[in-house]
């Protein structure tokens, strides 16, 4: 941890680097000298990260700002900017970061959202495309929602869940008022079309959560064999 906070903002001759959206404030050294940044992460939504960015230095009409570069995450599926007073700001990526620019003091505050869906991994971390035309079987497969891993308190070490899929190939996850969502289960992977679409038709029997939703008291499952139906 205390490695990692210190890569949280840091500078080079470039500019300024965000590398995670985390609360953070740092001075860090760029090449026209140090700059004060302040990362503050607002309160998790349902589908968006939101981050708001601010850079305080000397002003160099000279030199100009440094340049900003946000880190996308590799789970986001769109990035919005938007300004001080909330109109879009371009945001061309260069090797994974976003290039913004970092004019000092409170009207160069910027704003990023980093929006996500639910989505399929294999155990190696790569997204796992879904064909949303057919019914599809996947073994060992981790789930995730932007970047939290989604488990299930379990007895069993790899418990087969049944997800349907929209036209865009998008998963559907029906969410609980205590942020947990709610699936069908069968007895494996290998269980018939018929036999998966009963059981997504009935109440979920597996509770999917981020960590903290978890009972630590009990076994957890965070690999999982799915069927996926078409809606």
């Amino acid at each position: 941890m205390r490695t990692l906070a210190s890569h949280v903002v840091v500078g080079s001759d470039r500019g300024v680097f965000v590398n995670f959206p985390f609360d953070a404030s740092a001075p860090v050294r760029c090449r026209d000298g140090v700059r004060n940044v302040t990362v503050r992460r607002q309160p998790d939504s349902d589908g968006a990260v939101v981050c708001r960015i601010r850079v305080d230095g000397p002003r160099d009409d000279a030199v100009g700002p440094p340049k900003l570069f946000v880190r996308r995450p590799n789970w986001a599926e769109d990035v919005q900017v938007t300004d001080a007073n909330g109109r879009a700001v371009e945001a061309p990526c260069e090797a994974g970061y976003l290039c913004l620019p970092a004019r000092p003091g409170p009207e160069g505050e910027l704003t990023v959202s980093f929006l996500f869906a639910p989505r399929v991994e294999d155990r190696r971390m790569r997204r796992l495309a879904i064909d949303p035309s057919r019914v599809t079987r996947h073994r060992g497969v981790v789930l995730g929602n932007g970047p939290r891993v989604l488990l299930a308190n379990s007895d069993q070490p790899r418990p087969t869940i049944v997800l349907s899929v929209d036209k865009t190939g998008r998963l559907r996850l029906p969410k609980a008022d205590d942020g947990t969502w709610r699936v069908a289960a069968v007895a494996g992977v290998d269980a018939t079309e018929q036999q998966a679409r009963e059981a997504a038709g009935k109440a979920g029997t597996v509770v999917l959560g981020p960590w903290r939703k978890m009972d630590p008291s009990r076994a957890v499952a965070l690999v999982f064999d799915l069927i996926v139906l078409p809606d």
